[in-house]
């Protein structure tokens, strides 16, 4: 009866520690996911002292999916929200960036965003719109927005209103894939400065 008991106590200690050490582990996946979301918040907070309150300049050319030039002030019509994406930026990054709106779709009034994407050629804009699927969105060929987080060189998104003033940039980043972080983010800023 002892050696059973001692054999029930042995199993409960070696189950408690199993429990412990999954625990730790699962708080280490925190503290590392927590890292990441603050990592992104330091970049944000700096993209934003940049290109907060800068005006677009309403002459800039875009062009639509027809190859009809329009200025940049006849396609934002009140406060509108901005995807910024590029061939030239990092693939995956792009894919990322424009999952957020593609995965929650009916979350966002078509109306109210745009995609600019700056490609070299007719050709890679109609394929951008396929492999990402952006067919329901306005899309438009857009080669600089003259702003301090184009340099950046990574996808991007942006409230301008109807003064094409920038009203907040929002910069998602690889470092949260897999997680709703980077979407919570847009959808709130879509709440906020969108749909009031």
């Amino acid at each position: 009866m002892k050696k059973k008991i001692e054999i029930v106590i042995i199993l409960v200690l070696i189950i408690m520690i199993i429990c412990q050490l999954y625990y730790i582990l699962s708080l280490k996946d925190d503290i590392q996911l927590k890292d990441a979301n603050c990592e992104a918040m330091q970049t944000q907070f700096a993209l934003n002292i940049q290109n907060i309150g800068r005006r677009l300049d309403g002459e800039i050319s875009v062009q639509d999916t027809s190859k009809q030039v329009f200025k940049l002030s006849d396609v934002i019509n009140g406060n509108s929200l901005i995807c910024r994406i590029s061939e030239r930026y990092c693939e995956q990054c792009v894919e990322h960036a424009t999952s957020i709106l593609i995965d929650h779709m009916k979350e966002f009034e078509i109306s109210n965003v745009l995609i600019f994407t700056c490609s070299n050629s007719y050709r890679n804009l109609k394929l951008q719109i396929k492999e990402y699927g952006l067919e329901d969105y306005k899309m438009y060929n857009c080669s600089e927005l003259n702003i301090p987080i184009e340099k950046t060189m990574f996808p991007y998104f942006m409230v301008v209103d109807s003064t094409l003033t920038v009203r907040t940039v929002y910069f998602p980043t690889k470092s949260t894939h897999g997680t709703d972080f980077d979407y919570k983010h847009v959808k709130m800023i879509y709440d906020k400065m969108i749909t009031k």
